[in-house]
């Protein structure tokens, strides 16, 4: 009888397992790599997968630290034009004065992680609306980075040579096992510290933080310095794959990992969210991305499928949270 009452106990428990939203995310995930690779079998060759996991790892590099951000109900539009600009003054750095790569290095995380701040203190403390206050740093980012680049690419492909670091480890991008270690990090931290547990109370309700003590301009100027950061690192292990900094760089970004947080269970409400959902809520963005060019499905209309995508998962976010209230 004990026997049977623990098997009973335990199918729920895997009921609910399998039907989390995290795992949702991996079966649509699974789903549409196959109908790809039956439909363009090139889709699933080696050089287009390594393509794939160097992009899904820049975006989820990204999207560890806007996971944060998401769920203390906060936005950043300028991420993308973070990992151009602190990128962009790095290959600079390193190509016309002679600094180093591990120079390049420290100005690029400097520099990003003041490009976060500034978005922390226009959002956290000077309380103006964190997608307003973004959307108008990605102008201004995106403007210095065309300035400065001439929007022309940016060589620095001798001082990544001379570092030694190779851009290949194991098989794998080398920006995939700095995504693995800071995924683990970013888990930790969300869901087993103090700062974490603040993070959900924030975007859980704000007025309650306030009462028990947290403040919520000090954690969303940390998040956004942090993101900063985070898009910083981004755009070294971008210099490290290419050894060069494009026009291109960071464009769309903060569309594709905005996205792949709320594909993954983050609400733009705030309050929800994890690390692993986001992860695997970005790779379904790329691999929608690629899977389009594959299919040789015209810009226009992969524009279409894309907004679509983003709509339909911001729909289901509000009728999750209408559920429940």
């Amino acid at each position: 009888m004990l026997v049977k009452a623990n098997k009973g106990s335990q199918l729920p428990r895997l009921r609910e397992l399998l039907l989390r939203s995290e795992m949702i995310t991996i079966y649509v995930l699974v789903v549409l790599i196959a109908v790809t690779s039956i439909i363009n079998p090139s889709f699933l060759t080696v050089d287009n997968l390594v393509s794939i996991l160097k992009q899904y790892s820049f975006y989820a590099i990204c999207g560890v630290m806007l996971t944060f951000l998401m769920v203390s109900k906060a936005f950043d539009m300028s991420l993308g034009n973070t990992v151009a600009l602190s990128g962009c003054v790095a290959a600079i750095m390193m190509r016309d004065f002679g600094v180093s790569f591990w120079g390049g290095v420290a100005v690029a995380l400097a520099l990003g992680t003041v490009l976060g701040l500034i978005n922390g203190f226009l959002h956290g403390v000077l309380k103006i609306q964190a997608f307003m206050a973004t959307l108008g740093t990605c102008f201004a980012y995106k403007g210095i980075f065309w300035v400065l680049s001439n929007q022309a690419s940016i060589d620095c492909s001798a001082a990544v040579a001379a570092s030694g670091i190779p851009n290949m480890i194991a098989g794998l991008p080398i920006s995939i096992w700095v995504l693995l270690v800071l995924a683990v990090i970013g888990h930790i931290v969300l869901k087993y510290t103090k700062f974490g547990r603040s993070t959900y109370i924030i975007g859980n309700n704000v007025e309650v933080a306030k009462e028990i003590g947290i403040s919520e301009a000090r954690v969303k100027v940390i998040l956004f310095g942090c993101l900063g950061f985070v898009s910083a690192l981004c755009a070294i292990c971008f210099i490290l794959t290419y050894g060069a900094i494009p026009p291109s760089t960071g464009s769309k970004y903060e569309f594709y990992v905005n996205a792949g947080t709320v594909i993954g269970g983050c609400s733009v409400y705030g309050g929800r969210g994890t690390i692993a959902g986001s992860l695997v809520g970005t790779a379904v963005m790329t691999v929608v991305q690629f899977a389009l060019r594959s299919l040789n499905v015209p810009p226009g209309y992969q524009n279409t499928a894309l907004g679509a995508i983003l709509l339909l998962a911001v729909l289901l976010d509000t009728m999750k949270e209408k559920m429940k209230t």
